[in-house]
């Protein structure tokens, strides 16, 4: 199957010959000149991890720091998926459950923070101490990055005792939530607990769970070659890693 680039050369081709024949010797002259370019493209890449900072502060950090790749940062999983759909990018910059979506993406490199690859799920609450076989008990609040059905699919591996849940587009709406009703209980990934007391400056109680979830991957679209994404990424410097929760890349 030609590339979009070889079929463009093919239209401008074939339109340039319909004008000589025409003698239109201008527009001839130029459609033949646009037909003998050889197109490129630039490498695209989707960015969606809920994170403190605003999608287009992302994007534009991004594009400032690799002006030779198409970025579009996402702050809605919906938005996400559904631009995934519309049009599928060379590589994605993701969690790990996200890509599960998407098997005809391969990881080809995972953040790391203090030597590890993950991170563990704590569970938030304001008044009490919930230990995880008393979820059950409790309707749980958490950042939905799959969309309902995944997100029912996900938790029965990890959390099977959660039977009811709120879910919320982003960190900072847990917050909302813990002022209107004190007695939410929220799951939570350790590396958005200190943003979240900051910015709230609530008094959180906080358990640890053994159950863990994958720090940002960046993964590409099998059968491309996105280098220069790659390339983007290693060169990604702490206060851009920050963003992501992440040290370094690997």
């Amino acid at each position: 199957m030609p590339s979009f680039a070889q079929l463009a050369r093919q239209i401008l081709s074939t339109a340039a010959s319909t004008l000589r024949q025409r003698q239109n010797n201008t527009l001839f002259l130029l459609l033949l000149g646009l037909a003998s370019v050889e197109f490129t493209w630039a490498e695209s890449l989707y960015v969606y991890v809920p994170s403190s900072a605003s999608a287009k502060s992302i994007q534009d950090q991004i594009r400032g720091q690799c002006n030779n790749i198409d970025v579009l940062a996402f702050g809605l999983s919906k938005d996400f998926h559904r631009q995934i759909k519309k049009a599928s990018p060379g590589a994605i910059l993701t969690l790990p459950p996200v890509l599960s979506r998407y098997p005809n993406f391969k990881l080809v490199n995972r953040g790391e923070r203090e030597g590890s690859h993950q991170e563990f799920y704590y569970i938030v609450s304001l008044n009490s101490n919930v230990t995880s076989d008393e979820l059950g008990q409790h309707k749980v609040a958490l950042v939905d990055v799959l969309g309902r059905s995944e997100l029912k699919s996900y938790l029965k591996t990890r959390f099977p005792q959660i039977k009811r849940t709120t879910r919320v587009t982003k960190y900072e709406d847990l917050i909302a939530l813990w002022i209107f009703k004190p007695t939410t209980i929220a799951l939570v990934p350790h590396g958005h607990l200190a943003t979240l007391q900051n910015k709230s400056k609530l008094t959180f109680v906080m358990t640890k769970t053994d159950q863990s979830v994958g720090l940002p991957i960046l993964a590409v679209e099998e059968g491309k070659a996105p280098d220069n994404v790659i390339a983007c990424l290693s060169s990604f410097k702490a206060p851009l890693n920050s963003l992501f929760g992440v040290e370094q890349w690997r």
